[in-house]
């Protein structure tokens, strides 16, 4: 097989992976920006507003971890919490190693919460709610020790808490099922969401020209291989 077309096929190959994880980055920006348009067009609910809103309808809420919310390790009251695995090391182009840390989760607590809200307090009534953003980080140990050091990701009373959902009827009056808790407020999610929607079609964009200009370059050199 004469060199250029050899070069053509891998450059072709090489081309077309690039421009599909390029479109794959593109379609996750618009899809993110799609996501974090719609959840700005949400009614954001004091408690009072939340009374008079009639279950089934989508909304969300900004607020505090309350002190009524009963308390687990360390002082959380919801959490992940992962053990400390070890390092992963690969060699590099320069021959030298490039490690990274292993963590896996071994134990999810993430009861119902009470939150404070501006004008009351409500709940989310579910456990089954995505965690972002976590507002505290701490591990069991100073030092990495494999298999030993625990690594605890969560909320605790007092921090702020931006969350999603729908709003449900409860026993101690209107509540919420919610989709995701943050850890933040709603212009600081709504930020983060669209930086990351950026930086998704950026890297989209780069992948894709890279992708198109190694598919171009791959056909010229099968074009002058088999002429």
């Amino acid at each position: 097989m004469r060199t250029e077309v050899f070069v053509g096929i891998f450059l072709t190959i090489f081309g077309i992976v690039f421009l599909v994880v390029g479109v794959v980055f593109v379609r996750t920006s618009s899809t993110t920006t799609e996501d974090t348009d719609y959840i700005e067009t949400l009614p954001l609910l004091s408690a009072i507003q939340l009374q008079d809103t009639r279950a089934g309808t989508e909304a969300v809420i900004e607020g505090r971890i309350a002190e009524r919310n009963p308390l687990h390790d360390n002082g959380f009251v919801a959490y992940i919490r992962s053990e400390y695995q070890g390092e992963r090391c690969t060699k590099n182009d320069n021959d030298n190693e490039d490690c990274e840390e292993i963590w896996l989760e071994d134990e999810r607590v993430t009861p119902t919460l009470w939150l404070d809200l501006a004008g009351g307090r409500t709940h989310l009534v579910n456990t089954n709610y995505e965690v972002q953003n976590v507002a505290v980080t701490e591990q069991s140990t100073k030092t990495l020790i494999e298999k030993e050091t625990r690594r605890y990701e969560g909320f605790k009373i007092g921090n702020p808490v931006f969350a999603k959902g729908i709003v449900t009827a409860d026993t101690d009056g209107p509540a919420l099922n919610a989709d995701f808790i943050y850890g933040g407020n709603r212009a600081t999610y709504l930020s983060n969401r669209r930086d990351e929607a950026g930086s998704s079609f950026l890297g989209g964009i780069i992948f894709s020209v890279f992708g198109a200009v190694a598919i171009i370059a791959g056909g010229v050199l099968l074009f002058i291989g088999f002429k």
